[in-house]
């Protein structure tokens, strides 16, 4: 139990970080505006998220978009449309949702006048293939 904690714990530290740098890059360059799906393998996106970058399609995948809800808007969006999803941390405003059998995890954090969402599919046993 305690291994798998601080596995998520490192996971989130090392997104947090990773956030960081790309807040301290973005003045130089903003990233590329792309329509976002309705949903990502049988993930259901709000329907104001912007600015959708997927990082690959099959699993393990990722994506990440902005929505200018706040995050506890996204995190009870989220746990509606996914009940299995439950919180398992926070960290410096960065909060992890995982599902069951921990083949899903979600990370909310605030960005300015809104939240960006990291969306993390590491199998798909159990989830559609993404189209």
């Amino acid at each position: 139990m305690m291994h798998k904690l601080l596995k998520t714990s490192l996971i989130v530290m090392g997104l947090a970080f990773t956030h960081m740098s790309h807040a301290a890059d973005n003045a130089l360059s903003q990233p590329e505006t792309v329509n976002c799906p309705g949903s990502f393998f049988t993930v259901d996106l709000p329907t104001d998220a912007k600015q959708c970058q997927l990082f690959d399609t099959d699993t393990p995948a990722s994506m990440v978009f902005f929505s200018p809800a706040n995050k506890d808007t996204m995190i009870q969006h989220f746990q509606s449309t996914i009940p299995s999803l439950k919180v398992m941390s926070t960290f410096n405003d960065y909060t992890l949702l995982m599902g069951e059998e921990d083949t899903i995890r979600i990370i909310v954090s605030t960005d300015g006048k809104g939240s960006q969402v990291d969306v993390l599919i590491i199998q798909h046993g159990e989830f559609a293939k993404n189209s």
